[in-house]
């Protein structure tokens, strides 16, 4: 999230590196982005996604976690997610 506490998401110049990584064929990781990053990726990306260590927003409310929406997004996209399991302190 920028310094100012909104989430604006995807820059134009962030765009184009998704559209360079999908042309170079590799692997978008999705871990530690915002929400708003999360959903912008998953709608421009020609290429299934990654999160290489995530946990489910759901089960420990965490702006860094996953979201239901975007574990929808990520099914439809054939992306892959590898759960982190850690204890919450």
């Amino acid at each position: 999230m920028a310094a100012s506490g909104k989430d604006k998401g995807l820059s134009r110049v962030g765009e184009q590196c998704i559209a360079e990584m999908n042309r170079l064929g590799m692997l978008v990781d999705l871990s530690h982005v915002s929400h708003k990053t999360m959903v912008d990726v998953l709608e421009i990306t020609k290429a299934p996604v990654i999160f290489t260590h995530i946990s489910a927003y759901s089960l420990t409310n965490h702006e860094r976690n996953v979201r239901d929406d975007i574990l929808d997004m990520v099914k439809k996209n054939d992306g892959v997610i590898c759960v982190t399991f850690v204890q919450n302190l």
